[in-house]
């Protein structure tokens, strides 16, 4: 009987600790979803040169460009502040700049620690279920995170309606002050205006559900593999 009661607490906590291992997994894929998403889109070169060929002269396109080749340096390393082109903006600019940076570098950070304990609980779950059900519990969280990815993608897109006031509560959420405020001659708003930002927030938003839908694909072959394994044992014992 203690021996019983013992097994009965094992599984007991293997289960508990294999269902916290699937949410941890699965908040991390969904958080990788999106921080994969911005990444792309936020440090694509490519993109902003598309951007501002679409609307400005050669001369001024490759202007812009040299100077969002620095401030993406800016946000992705942190270099000291006096590296910016100070001459070209004005105080509350820079401001705003380190603001950025500051949310920038914490999406970097949360995109490696996503990578990390996905990882982590991907590896867990195999090791201590063995590989098949672990294996069909990685599916499972992968199907989690992408209708997360796709419900938080629908909802936010179905906001962009009224895109300036999206984008005012999103400063006012992320941003203490008023160094978000900018005038309409300032150079990051010739640069970056707020049609830009609706364009950059429905490719983010793209790939993100993207990348949901490949993780609902994945969850679902794994699942049918784990299915069939299961049909296979069946009837070999039969």
């Amino acid at each position: 009987m203690p021996g019983k009661r013992r097994e009965s607490s094992k599984g007991q906590k293997t289960c508990v600790s294999s269902f916290t291992a699937m949410v941890v997994l699965a908040v991390s894929l969904f958080v990788l979803s999106y921080t994969l998403a911005f990444h792309a889109v936020a440090f694509s070169e490519g993109y902003y040169f598309h951007e501002f060929s679409k609307r400005e002269t050669p001369a001024v396109a490759r202007f812009y460009m040299q100077q969002t080749s620095e401030i993406l340096s800016y946000f992705r390393y942190g270099q000291e502040f006096d590296i910016l082109p100070g001459e070209y903006y004005t105080l509350k600019e820079r401001l705003h700049m380190v603001d950025v940076k500051n949310i920038v570098q914490n999406v970097l950070v949360a995109e490696k620690m996503s990578v990390l304990l996905a990882f982590a609980m991907g590896f867990w779950l195999v090791s201590a279920l063995g590989k098949e059900k672990g294996l069909e519990k990685i599916g499972k969280s992968l199907r989690a995170g992408g209708y997360a990815v796709l419900g938080l993608a629908a909802v936010v897109i179905i906001s962009f309606w009224d895109f300036a006031e999206l984008f005012g509560r999103f400063h006012l959420a992320f941003f203490q002050g008023d160094t978000w405020m900018l005038s309409m001659d300032d150079l990051l708003i010739e640069m970056y205006p707020e049609s830009f930002f609706f364009r950059t927030g429905m490719m983010v938003f793209l790939l993100a559900i993207i990348y949901g839908i490949g993780m609902l694909l994945l969850g679902k072959k794994l699942g049918g593999l784990f299915s069939a394994a299961k049909e296979g044992k069946r009837k070999k014992h039969k």
